[in-house]
């Protein structure tokens, strides 16, 4: 988990073929390193000072290039900030989400139909929490006002194409409406509350002539041929 002034430091041994989410933090004050493999934290002898650095960044081998990673990386995060405990838990399920991977604190349940671009916000306590997220540009929520420990609100969606109009499963069959073939679908842990959902329009397709709105529909029963809101 960290290769400064010369000296290697380990966490525990990885299995072969088989994909993790590896998670470092590198703090300025003890503890100095941590480590959390699947949303699951670690407890490496901790290197006890700050990474030694000169500013450059060297991805999947030593700082001289004389060791290398035996694998593949999928996709490389990087925040300049320690995540805080919330946030940490939405990225991660963001992550296990899009590559299919068990985590201990997994708080989303659609990743076999709505995989792509989960996104979400919640609270683990006063000092860690997270209020205002959007999925694939399009759609937000936030502004909960009833959020409390332990509840979360993540969403994700199918991937539908987006670049055009389609009447199937048009809301309640009104021949006035049209939609795009992606949905979302929202996981709550818990009652938020209050929440405020905005759709951005700018990546949805041009009105068809005759339509003068872009509307967002809600449907609880994964169909909106009928019921839809």
């Amino acid at each position: 988990y960290s290769y400064t002034d010369n000296a290697k430091w380990y966490g525990p041994t990885l299995s072969d073929n088989t994909p993790y989410l590896i998670h470092a933090v590198h703090n300025t004050s003890a503890t100095f390193h941590e480590l959390y493999i699947n949303e699951t934290t670690q407890s490496p002898s901790d290197y006890t000072t700050s990474v030694v650095t000169d500013g450059s960044l060297y991805l999947g081998a030593s700082r001289n290039m004389s060791n290398t990673l035996g694998g593949d990386i999928a996709e490389f995060i990087i925040y300049k900030q320690k995540l805080n405990t919330a946030q940490k838990i939405i990225v991660e399920n963001f992550l296990a989400a899009k590559y299919g991977i068990s985590i201990a604190t997994d708080r989303y349940a659609f990743e076999a139909t709505h995989r792509y671009d989960v996104a979400g916000i919640g609270q683990v306590d006063a000092g860690n929490l997270h209020t205002e997220a959007q999925s694939a540009a399009t759609i937000s929520i936030g502004n909960p006002t009833g959020l409390n420990d332990g509840e979360f609100v993540l969403f994700g969606h199918d991937n539908g194409d987006m670049g055009s109009w389609t009447s199937i499963e048009r809301p309640n069959n009104d021949p006035n409406i049209m939609r795009i073939a992606r949905e979302w679908v929202v996981d709550l842990t818990g009652d938020p509350g209050i929440l405020t959902i905005t759709l951005n329009d700018s990546l949805l397709p041009a009105q068809l002539p005759g339509f003068t709105n872009y509307t967002l529909w809600t449907d609880t029963d994964g169909n909106f041929s009928s019921g839809a809101i």
